[in-house]
């Protein structure tokens, strides 16, 4: 998934889309994969004053509801102030490993 992509015949894995801008139905993705995109804009909003952290909670959300039973969701930098809430969710096991000195990526598994 990217803005900017071309989509073609031979790479039906690529799509010209945004997160935001895309709706997720439950159980339809077996891995999600985000480089930095989704992370930092929510971690953005979610120290800006006047953001909108909301709006990216319900869609990080409905990422994880769009895991089919054992997907996965890959994403880095890691997003602690919502994993924390994640990671008490019986359906949901949450895994971050050290890719940097100062940074972390997380994977989100669905258990159920």
């Amino acid at each position: 998934m990217d803005r900017q992509v071309d989509e073609l015949e031979d790479r039906p894995f690529l799509r010209r889309m945004g997160w935001m801008e895309t709706s997720f139905e439950q159980e339809q993705w077996g891995t999600i994969i985000s480089h930095l995109a989704f992370s930092n804009h929510f971690t953005h909003h979610h120290l800006k004053a006047d953001g909108e952290p909301e709006v990216y909670a319900q869609k990080y959300m409905e990422l994880l509801r769009a895991l089919k039973p054992g997907g996965s969701f890959f994403y880095a930098p890691s997003v602690p102030f919502i994993e924390s809430f994640v990671d008490q969710l019986p359906q949901y096991f949450v895994c971050r490993t050290w890719i940097t000195p100062t940074q972390q990526m997380t994977r989100i598994t669905r258990l159920d």
